[in-house]
Formats: structure tokens, sequence, C-alpha cells
């Protein structure tokens, strides 16, 4: 069997269910249209945008020595990373899919450089200098000088894996404390739809992932990891390889429930998929690679595909609820009155927009209000937990019985203060989180009683559109989607507090990445006074590192109030802009011949059933998803 056809990575279905959500966005896209409903219309804009833009996130983690870049090359089916790369020049590089290979750097100061693969290897595997060589190791200094001066690679490559909609992102050692693991760990990892953790069979399981995973892995992120035991062909007999997997398996369930654990032969699986010659699904079998992309395709497919459709999904769903509840009542209401009463209902409709508008400024002059007002409670519990942080740190420095080394001394502070920096950002956010949403929510509601005044006043002498509306949606499917909005973020405000549910805490640093800094000078002599200085030190850039924090949280949460109010008053502008067209659309219709007015109503009756058609398509869509159940797709 060849390369192509050894490939057991399936995501047809994930891609059908993208397609039949696509499909039913653009359709009620171009009724928003048609109807010129601008608000409507960009919801669904935005709506097919993220859904064209969102792929399956595999992020590879693991100490350095486990094969990551090997098993990589294993999945894409060929050799796009090299092997035996040095910690020293370990990149997190993104993976995606191009119909050409290519590879480019991006830098701290934000240029970006195109590469060729050879320079790229040369980069992140370079070949080590003669240690009597001077001239060598200069310029290998000065080579790793330029080389801390990136920040990330990406790859462009035509895999059959990126092609159906997969990114994967190749992480630095986790055992590696620096600025670095931060970023995997608050970041990539959080954002990922899996997570392959690495292992290595010949070394089992150590202590130092172990407490990666207890002590840095947010609890939510637990579920997403898929361990991978590498080097199992390595391993003499199959009793081994099966003391091994249980062996490992029991130290993983003193972190989680129920680890899934696979034995894999990386470097087989490579050789395998590279050759040109057919080869037998048994043998690429007992590399343990397709099981496990299998296990893994079926994980994204179940678990990971209804979180990427439910925010376009929802989103265009509340497009649907805004062309029947603002849309659709305005013109069939509109449809059967004298010109003579339409313009009577536009001049009445001026001070009832004014009134609109007042409402709107004052729900966003409260909510920003209600923002500042969250600010105390949110710092104080910030500043609590900072302060336990530096102090954990500085104890765990007066405590240390060990070696003075400084990788051994960073690894105790490590363990003291991960588990309280871990705990700061999921409680943090937890609060942030809900603060955000009652303020939004308040604000939302004054606006969307303002906005039922102003219907109900103009409207409130017809019934023909309640009539016209009838049958969107069945109750089930209604209740359901209600209640995902309220999860996601509140009714109304599910696509704009969405962003708000990854860690709130990327941009806060702390201050372990730095410690090197505070062990120059360090001597094994006077072991007292040195602990003592350390300590001192320690507290210092922990607390310096805290005020930092605190002003990091001041300045994303002011920008954030900022967006959201921009985000209220940029909605409710569009509803009074497509309020102000529909009426004057049917002034224009209302002067027109009887014959063009019925074609006007045949028109709009084709659109509003089209849209029922097309919402109750997403609603069983929606309810698919939650269930997981997609036999009828």
């Amino acid at each position: 069997m060849t390369q192509t056809a050894a490939m057991t990575f399936d995501l047809r279905l994930a891609a059908k269910l993208k397609s039949r959500a696509e499909q039913e966005i653009e359709s009620i896209l171009h009724i928003a249209e048609s109807l010129g409903a601008a608000a409507a219309a960009d919801l669904c804009s935005v709506a097919l945008r993220e859904l064209n833009e969102e792929q399956f996130r595999i992020v590879v983690v693991g100490e350095f020595s486990r094969g990551k870049s090997t098993f990589i090359n294993a999945l894409l089916g060929d050799r796009v990373l090299p092997a035996g790369i040095h910690p020293v020049t370990a990149i997190l590089t993104r993976i995606r899919y191009e119909d050409l290979p290519g590879y480019a750097l991006h830098y701290r100061s934000g240029h970006k450089q195109s590469i060729s693969a050879e320079q790229f290897f040369n980069i992140v595997a370079p070949a080590e200098p003669d240690p009597t060589d001077e001239e060598a190791l200069r310029q290998r200094a000065l080579e790793l000088d330029e080389f801390l001066k990136i920040e990330s690679a990406e790859i462009g490559y035509p895999a059959a894996l990126c092609q159906s909609g997969v990114q994967i992102v190749d992480t630095p050692g986790t055992n590696d404390i620096n600025a670095a693991r931060e970023q995997i760990t608050y970041d990539f990892i959080p954002r990922a739809d899996a997570i392959l953790f690495m292992l290595s069979a010949l070394d089992a399981i150590g202590e130092s992932e172990i407490a990666f995973l207890r002590d840095r892995i947010l609890k939510t992120d637990v579920q997403r990891i898929f361990f991978a035991l590498n080097f199992a062909d390595l391993l003499s007999t199959d009793l081994d390889r099966e003391r091994v997997l249980h062996y490992v398996e029991a130290q993983l369930r003193s972190v989680i429930d129920r680890p899934r654990v696979f034995l894999l032969a990386s470097k087989e699986a490579l050789r395998l998929r590279r050759t040109k010659a057919p080869v037998a699904p048994d043998v690429l079998e007992r590399t343990g690679l397709p099981t496990l992309e299998r296990e893994l395709a079926t994980f994204l497919v179940e678990e990971r595909t209804p979180i990427k459709l439910r925010k376009p999904v929802f989103g265009t769903l509340r497009a649907c609820r805004s062309l029947k509840e603002e849309v659709l009542p305005v013109i069939f209401s509109g449809q059967d009155l004298a010109y003579a009463d339409l313009q009577k209902k536009i001049t009445a409709l001026h001070p009832e927009i004014y009134q609109l508008q007042e409402q709107r400024d004052y729900a966003i002059n409260q909510f920003r209000a209600g923002m500042e007002d969250r600010i105390p409670k949110l710092t104080k519990e910030l500043r609590r937990q900072l302060e336990e942080i530096a102090e954990a740190a500085a104890l765990a420095v007066r405590n240390y019985a060990g070696d003075l080394e400084k990788s051994a001394l960073a690894t105790a502070i490590e363990r003291a203060v991960a588990p309280k920096e871990t705990h700061l950002r999921e409680s943090l956010n937890k609060l942030s989180q809900s603060a955000i949403e009652e303020e939004y929510g308040r604000a939302e509601e004054t606006i969307k009683t303002a906005t039922e005044a102003v219907f109900s006043n103009l409207f409130s002498d017809s019934d023909v559109h309640r009539k016209s509306l009838e049958g969107f949606g069945d109750a089930e499917a209604g209740e359901q989607f209600v209640a995902a909005l309220k999860v996601g973020g509140g009714l109304a405000g599910f696509g704009v507090l969405g962003f708000i549910a990854l860690p709130f805490f990327f941009l806060i640093p702390f201050a372990l990445p730095f410690i090197g800094t505070i062990f120059k000078g360090f001597r094994e002599s006077a072991r007292s006074k040195t602990l003592t200085s350390i300590e001192n030190d320690v507290r210092t850039a922990h607390t310096e590192q805290g005020r930092a924090s605190l002003r990091a949280f001041d300045q994303r949460w002011a920008k954030l109030a900022n967006e959201l109010a921009a985000k209220l008053a940029d909605e409710t502008n569009s509803r009074i802009r497509d309020l102000e067209a529909n009426m004057e659309t049917l002034l224009h219709q209302a002067s027109e011949s009887e014959i063009s007015r019925l074609e006007q109503r045949t028109r709009i009756a084709k659109l509003a059933a089209d849209l029922k058609v097309s919402e109750n398509e997403l609603l069983r869509l929606s309810r698919w998803s939650a269930s997981g159940q997609f036999g009828n797709v």
C-alpha cells in the first residue's frame, strides 16, 4: 500500500458538517441582503469568515528527546522537521497546508523572513562546532545571539493531513523553564483542539512530566490530551511493552481519570510512510500510528467539530432572530398600509429612534461604569494571589536543601509556584468572565427593551407580521438555541463574548522565565548567605512582576471595555439603519402600482419561507452537533 493510501486520519464527516453549515449560512446571508438587512447580513458574513478560518489545531508537547519531530514527520508522511534538535535551538513551529513547501521565520521585532528548508534545518538543528576550534565556537555564539531574536517559525507543506483542515504546532521541551514554556502552557495548549503529549517508552514517565500535567495544565485542557509512548519498538518483547503501558497508565491516573495512552514507533512509521514500495496494512498498524490517528480523528469529529461550528451557527441564528423580530415585522406590517399612513409611521419613527439612541448611550455609559466598578474587587484578588506566589517562591528558596545548582533551584521554585499560578489564571479568568457577562447582559437588556418599545409603538395596530412568521423553528430546537447562547456568554452577546473564553492572562508575565538573571555570581560557598540573597532577589523579582501583572490587567480590562462598548454601539446603530431603510423601502413600494406591490409581497413571502427552511436546518445541525450523533447528516 502506498503512503497516501496508508493515511488513516479521516475528517470527511467534519468537512461535510462544515459544508452543510456554510450552505445554510450563505442562504441566510442572501436573504438578509435581499431584505436590505445590513445588521443581519454582517452577522452572517462574520459567521462565514469564522467558519472558513477554523482549523483543527493539534499541539505536540513533551520534554526534549521524546521524538516530537519524528512523530510529526510520520503524521505528515515526510521529513518536514529535522530530528535531533538541541534544546538551545528549539523553536515553536506552526505547520499548515500550502500547495508548495515553504519555510518562514517570525522575529520578535515583527519582521517575517522566508527561508529555504536547508536554512531552516541548519538554524534549528545545527552541527555542533569543534570544541577546540575557537573561531567555530565564536561563530556559534553569534548564531545563538541571532537565534534568540526569533519568536517562531511557520511551515507551509502539501501534506494530506493539513489539507483536510489540520494545523500542527511543534513546541519546545516542557522541561525548559523559560518564557517559551509559559507561552505553550497558557496560550497554545488552551487554544488546542487536541494535545499530543510525547513520552518515551524507554524512560517511562518522569516526575517532571507528572508535575507539568498536574501543576501547569489547566483542568479544562486535560481531557484533550493524547499520550504517545514513543520508541515502543525498541523494547525487547510484547510483554515489556505491555508492562510499560500499564505502568504509565497507572502513573497518569494520579492526574487524569481516563488517560488515553498509545504505544508508538514513530521512526518506523515515518520510514514506511516515505517508502515508494507497497506496504501491507498490518505492517504499518504495528507501529501504533494508525490506531492513534483513528482515535484522534474520531475525537476531533465528535468532540471538537461541534465546538468549531457552535459560534458561526449561533451567530447566524442571531441573524435569523433579527430578521424575524426586527426586519420582517416592519415589512409585513407596512405592506398593507396606504402611502399616507406609511408617511405618518415614518414621521412618528424619528422621535422613537431618538429615544432608542438615548437608551443606547445610557446603556453603554452604565456598562462602562459597571466595568470600572468591577476593577477594585478583581485587582484585590489578583494582588492577593500574586503576593501568595511571591511568598511561595521565596519560601521554596529558604527551605531548599539540594545542591547549589541553578537548574535544580529553579525547579524547586517552579514546583512551589506552578499550582498557584495555574489557580490564579483559572480563578481570575472565571471571575472576569462572570463580571463581563453580567455587565454586558445588563446593557443588552436595556437596549433590547428600548428596541422592542419602538416596534410596539410603531406596529401595535397590526398583527399581520405575527401570522406571517409562524413556524420558525420547532420549540425544542428553539429552547436549545437559547440555552446554548446563554452558555456562550449571553443571549444576544454570544458572538461578542466568545473570544473571552480563552484564558484571560496570556499577557501577564511571571517571574520564573527570567530567573536565570538572579543566579549571576551564584557560588557554592557561603550557602546560607547565598540562599538568603537569592530569596530576597526572588521575592523582589516576583513583586516587581506582580506590579507589571496588575498594570497589564488594568490595560487589558480597559481595552476590553472599550471594544465591547463599541460593539454595543455598532449593533444598535445597524438596527436603527435597517429600520430606517426598511421604512423608506416600504414608502417607495407604496407609491408603486398594485401589480408591483403584489410582486413585492410574493418576493418577501418567498424570502420568509426560505428563511424558515434555513433556520430549521441550522437548528437541526446545532442539535446534531450538541448530541454528537451525526448519522443522518
